[in-house]
């Protein structure tokens, strides 16, 4: 698929999002379709940006985070999982041992490359 082709699609989704979001549909649902959609493309980049906005920005129902969690651990993306993790801490929640233990993973593999990163640089 060429490159104008899919800037053209995700400008498509983003409009047709827009739309919904301004006829006071259930932003919440909308959203969660769309992650839902980003996940299953593989866009990692949108994907990522959703999920942030959905953690940081809205109160979701136990069933919704049900629904979402298991794509964000999946996804193994540094962003929504701290985003995640962060919604948790702030609404006490926690998880099960199984997703703590993907999430950790996620975390020091960030670690590591960070560490890696500076290692690269030149301090002076």
């Amino acid at each position: 698929m060429s490159y104008l082709l899919r800037a053209s699609i995700t400008r498509g989704v983003f409009n047709f999002d827009k739309q919904l979001i301004e006829q006071k549909y259930n932003e919440q649902e909308l959203l969660s379709l769309r992650l839902t959609y980003y996940y299953s493309v593989h866009n990692t980049k949108g994907f990522e940006q959703v999920a942030q906005y959905i953690f940081k920005n809205l109160s979701l129902k136990i069933e919704l985070l049900n629904k979402i969690l298991p794509m964000v651990v999946q996804k193994k993306q540094y962003g929504s999982t701290a985003a995640l993790c962060t919604y948790l801490k702030n609404n006490k929640m926690t998880l099960s041992p199984q997703a703590e233990k993907l999430i950790r993973q996620v975390v020091f593999q960030k670690l590591v490359d960070v560490l890696s990163e500076v290692t690269k640089c030149p301090l002076f």
